[in-house]
C-alpha cells in the first residue's frame, strides 16, 4: 500500500503528512516549527503514531505485528540456542568431573 502523503496524527507532535518510508524508517513533515521527523517503521505505529485513513492504519498495524512476530521468533531462537549452549557446557563439565573422580579413585595411594 502506497502510505507517501498520508495524513498521521502523532501524540505529541500532532498531524503530518508521510514524505518518506525507506529500509525502517518513515519521515514525517509537520507544521512548523516542527518540522520533518524520522521514526522506526512501523514501530512508531504502535505506540506514537496513527493514520488518518483506517485502511492505511490496518495495513500499518499488520506490518507492525508481523514485525513483532518475526522479532519473537527470533528471540525464541536464540533462547533456545542459549539453552543448548548451557546444557552442553553442563555436560562437559560433568563429564570432566567424572574422569577426574575416576582418575583419584584408580590412582595408587601415596600414604604409608
Amino acid at each position: 500500500m502506497k502510505l507517501i502523503h498520508e495524513t498521521v496524527v502523532h501524540t505529541t507532535f500532532g498531524t503530518g503528512t508521510i514524505v518518506n518510508i525507506d529500509e525502517g524508517r518513515v519521515d514525517i513533515s509537520f507544521t512548523e516549527p516542527i518540522g520533518q521527523k524520522a521514526f522506526v517503521y512501523p514501530d512508531a505505529f504502535g505506540q506514537h503514531l496513527h493514520m488518518s485513513d483506517p485502511d492505511a492504519q490496518s495495513f500499518v498495524l499488520a506490518e507492525y505485528a508481523q514485525k513483532k512476530q518475526e522479532q519473537l521468533a527470533v528471540e525464541k531462537q536464540r533462547v533456545e540456542q542459549l539453552r543448548r549452549e548451557e546444557a552442553d557446557r553442563a555436560e562437559k563439565i560433568a563429564a570432566k568431573g567424572l574422569r577426574k573422580a575416576a582418575t583419584k579413585k584408580g590412582s595408587p595411594s601415596t600414604k604409608k
